[in-house]
């Protein structure tokens, strides 16, 4: 992964007025998500370089509302100067 970085917003600095809720709804489902605003006092940190072998965990949800981390903005993201013809290939997996 030379060309794409994966970013995770610090809980420490982020609140609840931080994000906005939205529906996505599907013909056969409908689940909600959680957007964050912008806010220069957010601090990301990212993982660029990652190796196969490396593996990176997070938390998207946590229903408990006595937990302090209840969920963990990220993205992804072409780092400018990256290659033009750089792959964007991409492999993710989730635990059910």
């Amino acid at each position: 992964m030379e060309c794409v970085c994966w970013g995770a917003l610090s809980l420490h600095l982020m609140s609840q007025q931080d994000l906005v809720e939205c529906d996505h709804v599907r013909r056969r489902f409908k689940w909600c998500a959680f957007y964050a605003y912008y806010n220069p006092d957010h601090k990301w940190h990212y993982l660029s370089r990652q190796k196969p072998e490396e593996v990176m965990f997070l938390k998207i949800f946590d229903s408990d509302p006595l937990v302090r981390a209840t969920n963990c903005s990220h993205t992804s993201f072409q780092h400018l100067n990256s290659p033009k013809d750089c792959p964007l290939a991409r492999v993710s997996r989730s635990a059910h």
